[in-house]
């Protein structure tokens, strides 16, 4: 569903963007909240969280800057970077990933 989201709001960007609309993508990593409480604060999903707070602000400067891939977390620029860079090796990287998560 991620990814057909951002297939959306890439198209909407595209077609609408040139009458003026304006259409950001939150693509947020983990985010504390009641859904991710499980996760311990020693793994990497832990280290890596933010609070809604933090979250919101990244919205807002996204949106103030009129940014399309609103980023709130910097290793999800990285994690673009080296897809675009070499996306086999990326593909393998997340499966691994996924694989340590219960994938």
């Amino acid at each position: 569903t991620n990814h057909g989201a951002l297939g959306l709001a890439e198209w909407l960007r595209i077609a609408y963007g040139p009458r003026g609309v304006r259409v950001p993508c939150l693509c947020p990593q983990a985010v504390e909240s009641g859904f991710t409480q499980e996760v311990g604060a020693g793994s990497a999903e832990g280290d890596a969280m933010l609070t809604p707070a933090d979250v919101a602000e990244a919205v807002v400067q996204g949106m103030r800057q009129e940014t399309f891939l609103l980023l709130s977390h910097p290793q999800t620029a990285q994690y673009l970077s080296s897809k675009v860079q070499d996306l086999d090796r990326w593909l393998g990287g997340m499966q691994k990933l996924h694989a340590r998560h219960g994938g």
